[in-house]
């Protein structure tokens, strides 16, 4: 079918909320403190938005901006191996993910395809941001503030207005830095009860801040760019869930000016425009947490060795220095040495790929490093795996601890192999997602009780505007549909490999979209040369995720 031309196309804002999520918003409204969020609910379709596997950041935002599953992607977690072994640990290598590792097009690769015009701001795995018909602002995961921006022009511009600074920039990274060592005190009680309220006081301020610069900048883009589709993204009701939960009072205080700020950002889009608000995951409450390896280790799949915590680590690298200084001032110490259990790959069958992927990697050998499971024993070995995950309990209870435990195929979706080895072999979900996933317990127990909160699979999905029906609880629909549903909105061909689709019950029966046949072209992948950052780089947003509190 014929697609619409530019000027008949329709303007489509996409709202990214990371983390938002119903269990917290539906209370609010009822509270009367989310007015937006509830006019929109009243004028629009609304819907629960069922995430990834993993229901995780790095792998659920690309299916939303792509429409497709991780086997597409390439994507699987905020870090992928490398096949070879850390020249640091004997353990094999990850890389951190960044954008160029995506192996298919975004929504706004295929609109600079079609002439359409752009504005990206703070989607994660954008950055570095690169060349579209458009702009594009990447500040997610970032590790040089000069490559968050496209065009570079921009930049100065923005830095000009007031409105991106380099020394903003570093006042954040300081203020991450600071987030990071205040957590690290807190886990070793280091700090007063008095303090860390004080510190979390802090934190919902800066969250409050970031919230407001934010909507100056969505709003100077839109007053100075063309565009035909704008995607913006806030992090803070992720960041507050990982922060706060379960402190009502302050994770409502961050809802409430988020709720404000579509408010503001609404009420001077253009008037005609179409508006999608959605999240990557939702939130909750878990009741504890299992540690998958020393599960395994318990069935004889893993060995357990012990390596030196970061700290430590820091001080071996610097034994020669110290035992220079130690002749030159008598009585120097360099503090007390920790270990923490690892696992011993060279010894292992298995192991969880982390603490973030809802997997277990098999050890396999050709593909891992340390891999010593051979390829004609892989699909009994994962067979018997899944025979075993299957019959954990929860503790105290006859009730199944996970409630899916899926081979990759069946998670992934269809992949080049070059592409789904870097994936887990096996994905397992507890029931309700009321369970972390970790890898060892300093006291060596296989489950412990937790007040924490952690991602749902169900996020949030919003509709409202002239295409959409009013009032409409669309029931759920796929993360992977939101791209699908707005190429259609705009009078746009779907690529046909895309695994989401067009909801058409979301639209009113009168509107174009509704009557439109949804029309489709060729694949959209395509070859993505990796391009790692540097170690120091990696290490950088490796803190940066710790101090969020996104990875442990």
């Amino acid at each position: 079918m014929k697609e619409f031309t530019k000027k008949e196309s329709k303007k489509v804002f996409l709202l990214g909320l990371d983390g938002a999520t119903f269990n917290v918003i539906y209370p609010l409204i009822k509270e009367g403190k989310l007015p937006n969020l509830a006019k929109i609910i009243k004028d629009g379709v609304y819907a629960y938005l069922d995430s990834t596997i993993p229901p995780l950041t790095p792998v659920a935002w690309p299916g939303m901006f792509t429409g497709k599953l991780p086997g597409k992607t390439g994507i699987f977690d905020f870090s992928l191996p490398t096949g070879k072994i850390d020249r640091k640990r004997p353990k094999p290598e990850v890389k951190r993910v960044n954008s160029s590792f995506i192996k298919t097009k975004s929504i706004w690769e295929l609109l600079t395809e079609r002439n359409m015009r752009s504005v990206v701001l703070d989607v994660p795995l954008t950055y570095p941001a690169y060349q579209i018909n458009g702009v594009m602002i990447s500040r997610v995961m970032a590790a040089d503030s000069k490559r968050t921006v496209y065009p570079q022009s921009l930049y100065k511009e923005l830095k000009k207005q007031g409105l991106i600074l380099d020394d903003l920039t570093e006042k954040k990274e300081k203020t991450e830095d600071t987030h990071l060592s205040e957590r690290k005190h807190c886990l070793k009680k280091e700090v007063t009860a008095a303090q860390k309220r004080q510190i979390k006081k802090e934190r919902v301020n800066q969250m409050i801040s970031g919230i407001d610069e934010k909507v100056k900048l969505v709003k100077y883009l839109n007053q100075t760019q063309e565009w035909d589709f704008f995607m913006a993204v806030f992090m803070e009701a992720d960041q507050a869930g990982h922060g706060f939960w379960p402190d009502k009072q302050k994770i409502s205080k961050i809802y409430q000016r988020l709720d404000k700020a579509v408010g503001e950002i609404f009420s001077f889009l253009p008037k005609d425009c179409l508006k999608v608000i959605a999240s990557d995951h939702g939130f909750q409450s878990v009741k504890g947490v299992f540690f998958v390896d020393e599960w395994l280790r318990g069935k004889g799949y893993l060995e357990k060795t012990f390596e030196a915590d970061d700290e430590t680590e820091e001080k071996l690298k610097n034994i020669a220095q110290f035992k220079e200084d130690f002749h030159k001032k008598p009585g120097k110490t360099m503090g007390r040495f920790r270990y923490q259990p690892a696992v011993d790959y060279k010894r292992s069958k298995a192991y969880l790929s982390s603490g973030t992927a809802y997997g277990i990697r098999i050890n396999l050998k050709g593909r891992d490093p340390c891999g010593i499971v051979e390829p004609r024993d892989y699909e009994s070995f994962r067979e018997e795996l899944i025979f075993e995950l299957k019959k954990i309990k929860v503790p105290g209870t006859n009730k199944k601890l996970f409630s899916h435990v899926l081979k990759k195929e069946d998670v992934i979706g269809q992949s080049r192999p070059d592409i789904s080895k870097d994936s887990s072999d096996i994905y397992f979900l507890p029931e309700n997602m009321d369970y972390c996933l970790f890898s060892f317990d300093k006291k060596n127990v296989v489950y412990k009780k937790s007040k924490k909160g952690f991602h749902r699979k169900e996020g949030i999905f919003f509709g409202v505007g002239p295409e959409f029906k009013r009032g409409f609880d669309a029931g759920k629909i796929s993360i992977l549909d939101v791209t699908p549903n707005v190429l259609h909105l705009m009078g746009m061909a779907i690529p046909k490999d895309c695994d989401g689709r067009v909801q058409k019950e979301l639209f009113s029966r009168e509107a174009k979209s509704f009557k439109r046949k949804p029309s489709f072209c060729s694949s959209s992948n395509k070859k993505a040369k990796e391009k790692r950052l540097t170690s120091k780089e990696e290490e950088k947003i490796k803190n940066r995720l710790e101090a969020l509190g996104y990875i442990e």
